[in-house]
């Protein structure tokens, strides 16, 4: 046991060692009560491992050239005396060991009092293994190779320049990490996420209550919140993201394939390589610069794409369908709102066309060039509408009406443009088809 005396106005040091260990203990009056503070010291090789557990407070972890492992544990004693101090002191400094190449930080009883406030900053090796559980503060981890287990129950968790598996949960605070490079998992249940310049490895983000921000990753992510907006720029990898409260962004983004859904916004993906697939229930969908097949869907709002290189294939059953420059087949539905399509001068149609729409207009724009053969039909329902097929290609033109249903009618449009090509198939109920030509 270490014994010591204390005096009210001067900082008393005590020396401690031991096999492989130096202690010392500074303890001060300030502020209405004392402070304290604990160093110890511990020998270890390159690979070790840091276990800290059952502790209250922040954490601090930086790595670096030593080859020892420094504990410092701050304390500020909200007491009167220096017998209260002294008392306060021992019962809750955290018992620290040494087995082999293991240095194991275990903290006192859980039943913390509130006049104790304790922190705790460690010094290891760069090369070390950490594996740290806190019931009450923030965890910072810097500069450092190799496994890092970080929990918390009531603060935030901060990382940099860390390579190696690493495992991140909080159940109350945001989790950061930047300038990371392996496997990586993030979970909190109340705060935001970021990932930022992460390298060479499978990424899992996971809130229940925030944003999920992904800044220069390399890797495949699976990243999901209950409660917020999702963003991933600069990602050279696969996306799997999903959101029920927010909207979803990717930018520059490379890779095979990417889903992103959510229930509560909008989705956007802008300048991304792979297949791209996009989901929302409730926002809108757009899509510019796809260097592969889209898929778009929304239950209540409006579609719009540009310059896709592959197929797309879109639909909304509330709102309204903006296409353009799409390279290979293109098939486009919406239950309620116009179409609006557009194939570029000098691109050659290699593929079908398909837009239909429950309940408006649809504008088809073609180069005059184009090889294409078109099938437009319109039904309607309303005997005193005067809804037609307008083309400037001479396309034929036949209006029926249905057998025993007054005023119901049905308008066909049909023909080779430029000797024929790829089946252009364009339905609507109750609005114009009207096809145009571009120069």
């Amino acid at each position: 046991m270490i014994t010591k005396k204390f005096t009210s106005m001067t900082c008393l040091s005590i020396l401690l060692l031991a096999t492989l260990s130096f202690a010392q203990v500074d303890l001060k009056k300030e502020r209405g009560g004392y402070s304290a503070t604990f160093i110890e010291k511990f020998d270890v090789s390159p690979g070790g491992k840091l276990v800290m557990k059952e502790l209250i407070g922040d954490v601090t972890i930086i790595g670096g050239s030593s080859g020892q492992v420094e504990l410092i544990q701050n304390f500020f004693l909200d007491v009167d005396t220096e017998k209260e101090a002294e008392s306060a002191f021992q019962k809750y400094r955290a018992d620290v060991t040494k087995q082999g190449n293991t240095v194991r930080v275990v903290g006192p009883e859980r039943s913390r009092r509130r006049y104790v406030d304790i922190s705790y900053e460690v010094s290891v090796p760069q090369k070390f293994n950490v594996d740290v559980e806190t019931m009450g503060g923030e965890i910072t981890l810097k500069n450092l190779i190799g496994e890092a287990v970080l929990e918390t129950l009531g603060g935030d968790i901060e990382v940099k320049d860390v390579v190696g598996d690493q495992e991140f949960s909080t159940a109350g605070g945001e989790i950061t990490a930047n300038n990371v490079e392996g496997s990586i998992l993030m979970e909190t249940s109340g705060g935001d996420l970021e990932l930022k310049d992460a390298r060479k490895g499978v990424f899992r983000l996971k809130t229940s209550g925030g944003e999920i921000v992904l800044l220069g990753v390399q890797g495949n992510v699976d990243a999901s919140t209950s409660g917020g907006d999702i963003e991933a720029r600069n990602v050279t990898g696969d996306l799997d993201l999903s959101t029920s409260g927010g909207d979803i962004s990717l930018q520059e983004v490379v890779g095979k394939s990417h889903s992103a859904g959510t229930s509560g916004g909008d989705v956007e993906a802008r300048t991304v390589t792979g297949d791209v697939e996009l989901k929302t229930s409730g926002g809108d969908v757009e899509a510019f610069g796809i260097q592969g097949n889209f898929y778009g869907r929304t239950s209540g709002g409006d579609i719009e794409v540009n310059r896709v290189s592959g197929d797309a294939e879109v639909s909304t059953a509330g709102g309204s369908l903006e296409l353009e420059s799409v390279g290979g087949r293109l098939q486009g539905k919406t239950s309620g709102g116009d179409i609006r399509a557009r194939v570029d001068k000098g691109m050659k149609l290699k593929s079908p066309i398909k837009l239909s729409t429950s309940g408006g207009e649809i504008i088809l724009k073609l180069p005059s060039d184009v090889k294409a053969t078109i099938e437009a039909v319109i039904r309607i329902d309303d005997p005193f509408a005067d809804y037609t097929v307008r083309s400037d290609f001479k396309l034929k033109i036949v209006e029926e009406e249905a057998k025993g249903r007054r005023g119901r009618r049905t308008i066909y449009a049909t023909g080779d443009i430029n000797g024929g090509g790829p089946l252009i198939d364009l339905s609507t109920a109750e609005g114009d088809i009207i096809i145009e030509k571009t120069n």
